[in-house]
């Protein structure tokens, strides 16, 4: 079982983009499965010119009528380099409404998916008291909490006891944009929680992701250039990711990977060396 909640407190620190980034940078070995389950709204649609259907309103209402393993797939589109995805609406209000259909389940077309071995990154959107997610929250493996790196939006983080925010298994945060002053070490300390990586200020990189060719003749069907900030940064915290929920009796000790986050993080060219360990070649959305 495999579910990650990609979520934010306040702000856009760009949690829809680190979700795509980790689904499509998802170490070799799993086809991850990207839920677009911001009860705000969805970015996927307008970003790849996906139609309304398949999507979160179709399996909200399918998933009245029972629930199966393979239903969370049945509803997933094909994006154009290969990565499932099942989309959210752009508009709130039908977001809402799929997500509040879904939470009555308990997301059971996501946590069946996930407890059958489907790799399920999940947008959870903007946490806030009363959200429609707290069910996703309680069955993820994994919150992952994108944020600034600055002091305001750390206070906030340091604020959260007892919020929506503490009921995954395990969270950890992913830091956003330009470095804000502190050590993931004093971070640690004073928030209790670890850095699961840093995700770099790199528009080229974001619109890449997003389906934007970053230069002239640039194919739909590629695999995203190392020398991209933002993408090597994504492959490095999948990977990350990837060892923080795998079960410690089935990590191979060859593999385990840094341990400590002042620890400088490996190039991804050595990583790749490894198909056992370290960041797989990142799959491209486009």
């Amino acid at each position: 079982m495999t579910l990650i909640a990609v979520a934010s407190f306040s702000g856009s620190p760009g949690a829809s983009t680190a979700a795509l980034g980790i689904a499509a940078c998802w170490p070799a070995g799993a086809d991850p499965l990207l839920v677009e389950a911001d009860p705000s709204g969805g970015d996927l649609q307008a970003w790849f010119g996906l139609p309304d259907t398949p999507g979160m309103v179709g399996l909200a209402a399918a998933a009245r009528r029972g629930s199966s393993p393979g239903l969370l797939a049945s509803h997933a589109a094909h994006l154009p380099g290969g990565l499932q995805a099942v989309p959210g609406p752009a508009g709130a209000s039908q977001a809402h409404a799929a997500a509040t259909q879904l939470a009555g389940t308990g997301y059971e077309p996501v946590t069946a998916a996930s407890a059958a071995g489907q790799v399920i990154i999940a947008d959870c959107g903007r946490l806030a008291a009363g959200t429609p997610v707290t069910a996703l929250l309680d069955a993820a493996d994994l919150l992952l909490l994108v944020t600034a790196g600055d002091t305001a939006a750390l206070a906030r983080i340091h604020a959260r006891p007892g919020t929506v925010a503490d009921r995954a298994r395990q969270t950890q945060l992913l830091l956003s944009g330009r470095p804000g002053g502190y050590r993931p070490a004093e971070i640690r300390d004073t928030l209790g929680l670890d850095v699961a990586g840093r995700l770099p200020w790199d528009p080229a990189g974001a619109g890449l992701l997003r389906g934007v060719p970053v230069h002239r003749g640039w194919r739909t069907r590629w695999r995203p250039p190392a020398r991209l900030p933002l993408l090597a940064a994504a492959a490095e915290t999948a990977w990350r990711v990837s060892q923080a929920v795998t079960p410690p009796e089935t990590t191979d000790e060859a593999g385990t990977g840094p341990q400590d986050e002042d620890a400088r993080p490996l190039p991804a060219s050595s990583a790749r060396a490894s198909a056992a360990a370290g960041p797989g070649v990142p799959r491209s959305p486009l």
